[in-house]
């Protein structure tokens, strides 16, 4: 989840998210984001906007690599492990 006031944390330099999320292939492990800031937000591959949630479940092993406006150092590496 991403709470409302996010983005201002963010700015002041507080990481929220770190820059590498592990996942299973097949397992129970579904990627879930719900945003509740004010303002919309990337992880990797993933544009959520504000008040939207989003879910993806992996088919198959792979490493998503993209911009994160939720931390600090501004990307993110999703691995998904099979």
């Amino acid at each position: 989840m991403i709470p409302q006031g996010t983005y201002d944390l963010v700015r002041r330099g507080h990481d929220e998210l770190p820059s590498d999320i592990r996942l299973r292939v097949g397992g129970r492990d579904t990627l879930v984001i719900r945003n509740d800031d004010i303002v919309d937000h990337t992880i990797g591959p993933f544009f959520i906007r504000s008040g939207e949630t989003i879910r993806q479940r992996f088919t198959r092993a792979a490493v998503f690599q993209g911009v994160c406006s939720l931390n600090d150092v501004g990307y993110v590496n999703i691995v998904v492990e099979g």
